[in-house]
């Protein structure tokens, strides 16, 4: 009985943060020539998305919550200026990294140094205002973002419970450390 009751406990936690197969962004028009792959997360609706840099999506929707897992990429050739080591550096510094992150338009918290796949970044929790038709609404989320020669790469995860983002906190990380970058490898 004692070991049938701590599979019931465990079940769920196995259940959750659990990520599926790879998603390659193979030529991908939004992906604007940056390959990459991610692995999906497990029980989300992958779909492709509207606006123009969410490469792809994965969304849970229910009557009383939106959790969205989001890839977007933005191209701009002045990411170059530096090296990636001078980003490596610029983005370990408080000062950088919250100049950084402003441009964002999130109302940043938490704002640490990360690293996708040897490509340097911040990752931060934060929210959003947003207004669609009449309705004001607020979307908090976790998002990191890495520099990767031209382009920024965005994972986040975003929603309308802040208690639900914190529960989903591992699998965002587990999807982080599933990114891979294979053009850095083809040398």
């Amino acid at each position: 009985m004692k070991k049938l009751l701590y599979l019931l406990i465990l079940l769920p936690a196995l259940s959750f943060a659990q990520l599926g197969e790879y998603y390659y962004s193979d030529n991908h028009p939004k992906a604007k020539g940056l390959n990459f792959q991610v692995k999906s997360p497990i029980g989300f609706e992958q779909k492709e998305a509207v606006r123009p840099n969410i490469v792809q999506k994965w969304d849970n929707i229910s009557a009383d919550e939106l959790m969205s897992f989001n890839v977007l990429v933005y191209k701009d050739e002045s990411f170059k200026d530096y090296s990636i080591d001078e980003w490596k550096e610029g983005l370990r510094d408080k000062d950088t990294r919250e100049d950084f992150v402003g441009g964002m338009g999130a109302n940043a918290s938490n704002m640490k140094y990360f690293v996708l796949d040897n490509y340097p970044g911040v990752v931060f929790d934060g929210y959003q205002e947003i207004e669609r038709i009449d309705l004001k609404t607020r979307l908090y989320l976790i998002q990191a973002a890495v520099i990767v020669e031209s382009y920024m790469f965005i994972l986040q995860i975003i929603g309308n419970d802040k208690a639900s983002i914190n529960a989903n906190r591992n699998l965002f990380n587990l999807m982080a450390n599933s990114v891979v970058f294979p053009d850095q490898y083809n040398y």
